[in-house]
């Protein structure tokens, strides 16, 4: 499959978004973990995986987005 150099820019733009939207998600809920576990002391800090898969995602995104660039320049 060939793709344009216009939609291979969309899908840059795409990816470094979705990035963007994953690690912003994985802050909040970071954040929402701490608060927790100040507000009720019994409660562990760690949220869960959800944190970490999120992150994970980004980093992927992330990755692609600039493989991808580094084609388009080739």
């Amino acid at each position: 499959m060939n793709v344009n150099e216009d939609d291979l820019s969309l899908i840059i733009e795409a990816l470094e978004a979705a990035s963007m939207w994953h690690d912003a998600r994985s802050r909040v809920i970071d954040t929402a973990a701490r608060r927790s576990a100040r507000r009720y002391l019994g409660r562990a800090a760690e949220p869960g995986a959800g944190r970490e898969a999120d992150r994970q995602r980004a980093k992927a995104y992330a990755e692609l987005a600039a493989r991808l660039r580094n084609r388009r320049s080739e």
